[in-house]
């Protein structure tokens, strides 16, 4: 059986995504859980995270924006989550300082 992402993230993701429909619920008081949880589990962005490692992605985007100063709206425009998901494997496995440079070399040519 194929996994969806890198049993390495598995846990990450499981208590990022049961963080977060409790911070749902506290930020918005009523909200029905049942429609959020299942909205979301069949969203666009859940199943994007099913495609890319998103702490791979999150780690790649925060150390762009911090090396090369780069506002996090102009970041996303040009270095899309296709982008990124495009280029996860193999520049995952290059480290991030390498995968980084490879990175900029795409949002420069873009």
């Amino acid at each position: 059986m194929v996994n969806a992402y890198d049993e390495i993230y598995a846990a990450d993701i499981m208590e990022t995504q049961g963080d977060m429909f409790m911070y749902i619920r506290e930020l918005f008081s009523g909200i029905d859980d049942q429609w959020f949880i299942e909205t979301y589990m069949k969203s666009e962005t859940r199943q994007c995270l099913n495609a890319v490692a998103p702490k791979w992605a999150g780690v790649m985007y925060s150390l762009y924006q911090w090396k090369y100063n780069i506002p996090s709206k102009v970041l996303i425009d040009v270095l899309t989550l296709d982008v990124i998901e495009r280029r996860y494997n193999p520049f995952h496995e290059l480290g991030e300082d390498a995968a980084l440079i490879k990175l900029h070399e795409i949002f420069l040519s873009l």
